[in-house]
C-alpha cells in the first residue's frame, strides 16, 4: 500500500471535501425532511455532539500514538476483533461509495444528460475513481487540496446570492415539531458526520501525528459552518423542501439566484467542480475500503483489490430500482448502521483499550514495587 504521509493541509482537505461533497449531495435534506423548521437548531445540536465525539476519540487515540483503530482493536481482543472492524469499515466505505455514485449519477442525468443511459455516468464515475487510486494517496491529496478550496468557494457564492430570497419566517415555529423531535431523535442525524470514519486511519498517515487533535478540530468545525450555513440557506429560501424529491438543493439555489448574468454564467463552472468534489469523495471512499482490505491481508499489490473495489461499488449501484429506494436505504439502513458503528462501537472500542492499557500499565508497575 502507498505509505506516503499526509501534511497538515492535506488532511485538513481530504475530511472537510467529505462534508462538502455530502452538502452537494443533498444529505442535509435528510435533516429538513425530518426536523422541519428546527432544522438549523438541530444542526447546531449534532455539530456540538460531533465535537464532544471528536475530542473524546482524540484524546482516546493519545495513548497510542501511530495506532489507527484497527491496530488498536487488534490491541484489544486480537486479530478476531481486529478482522471484524475491517470487515465492518470495508462494508461502510463501499456502501458509502455505491450511494454517491448512484445520487450523483441519477441527479447528473436528469439535469445535463437526459438522453445518456445511466450506466454510463456510473461507469464513469467508478473507472475515473479507481485510475485515481492507482496514483496513491499522496495523488489524491493533492488533488484535494485543490479541489476542496474551489467547492467550498461555490458553496458560499451559492447561499451569497440566495441571501435576497431568504424569507426569515420559514425558521419559525423555532422548536418545528418539538423537543423530542430535535434533540432525541433527532440526534440521530449525527450520521452526516460520518467524516469520523476517516479520522480513525488518520494517525498512521499523517506527516505530524502530534497534530492530530488540531486536524482533527479544524475539519469537524469546518465542516459544521458549511453544514449549519447550508441547511439555514435551504431552509430560508424553500417552504417546500421538507416534500420536494429535487435531488441536488443546492443546485436550485444557484438556479434561483437573481444576481445577473455573472452569476448564471458560474452554474457550469460549479457544477465542474461539484463533479470533481463527488468524484474525490468516492475516491477517497475506494482508497480507505483498500487500505483496509491491505491490513488484514497483507496484500502488497493493490491494483488487484482497486479494480476488485470498483466492480463491487459498479455492481452494488445497479441494485437500486430508483432514486426512491436510495433514500429508503439511507434513512432506514445506512443512517442508524453508520450511528451504532461510528459513534458507539467505535468508541467503546477505544474506551476498552485505554481500560486494558491502563490496566496493564498498573500491573507492570505493581511486579517493578515487588
Amino acid at each position: 500500500m502507498n505509505t506516503a504521509k499526509l501534511e497538515n493541509l492535506e488532511a485538513i482537505a481530504l475530511i472537510v471535501l467529505v462534508m462538502t461533497s455530502k452538502i452537494i449531495l443533498n444529505l442535509p435534506k435528510t435533516i429538513l425532511t425530518n426536523i422541519g423548521t428546527s432544522s438549523w437548531i438541530n444542526a447546531i445540536y449534532i455539530s456540538f455532539l460531533a465535537l464532544l465525539a471528536v475530542l473524546l476519540i482524540v484524546h482516546l487515540f493519545k495513548n497510542f500514538p501511530g495506532y489507527d483503530i484497527l491496530d488498536i482493536s487488534k490491541y484489544l481482543g486480537g486479530e478476531t476483533l481486529k478482522k471484524l472492524m475491517a470487515i465492518f469499515y470495508i462494508v461502510f466505505f463501499i456502501v458509502n461509495a455505491t450511494l454517491i455514485v448512484r445520487s450523483f449519477s441519477e441527479s447528473i442525468k436528469i439535469i445535463y444528460f437526459n438522453n445518456l443511459p445511466l450506466i454510463i455516468i456510473i461507469a464513469f464515475f467508478v473507472i475515473s475513481s479507481c485510475i485515481a487510486n492507482i496514483f496513491g494517496l499522496k495523488a489524491l491529496a493533492k488533488t484535494n487540496l485543490i479541489v476542496a478550496p474551489l467547492a467550498l468557494l461555490s458553496i458560499i457564492i451559492t447561499i451569497i446570492s440566495s441571501i435576497q430570497n431568504f424569507v426569515p419566517q420559514r425558521l419559525f415555529p423555532i422548536l418545528g415539531h418539538g423537543l423530542s423531535q430535535t434533540f432525541i431523535s433527532g440526534s440521530n442525524n449525527i450520521f452526516l458526520f460520518s467524516i469520523l470514519a476517516y479520522l480513525f486511519f488518520l494517525v498512521p498517515i499523517l506527516q505530524n501525528q502530534k497534530d492530530y487533535k488540531k486536524v482533527s478540530i479544524i475539519s469537524v468545525l469546518v465542516s459544521a459552518f458549511y453544514l449549519i450555513a447550508s441547511i439555514i440557506c435551504l431552509q430560508l429560501v424553500f417552504p417546500f423542501i421538507y416534500q420536494a424529491k429535487e435531488h441536488l438543493s443546492i443546485y436550485l439555489l444557484i438556479r434561483m439566484a437573481h444576481s445577473g448574468d455573472i452569476i448564471q454564467r458560474f452554474i457550469s463552472f460549479f457544477f465542474f467542480v461539484w463533479i470533481l468534489s463527488v468524484l474525490c469523495y468516492i475516491s477517497i471512499s475506494i482508497y480507505f475500503s483498500v487500505h483496509v482490505t491491505t491490513k488484514i491481508t497483507n496484500i502488497s499489490n493493490t491494483k488487484c483489490i482497486t479494480y476488485l473495489s470498483g466492480l463491487l461499488v459498479f455492481g452494488c449501484t445497479l441494485l437500486f430500482n430508483n432514486y426512491s429506494q436510495y433514500t429508503i436505504i439511507i434513512e432506514k439502513i445506512f443512517k442508524p448502521s453508520t450511528t451504532i458503528f461510528l459513534f458507539i462501537i467505535n468508541i467503546i472500542v477505544l474506551l476498552l483499550a485505554n481500560i486494558k492499557l491502563k490496566i496493564k500499565k498498573g500491573l507492570n508497575l505493581n511486579e517493578k514495587n515487588l
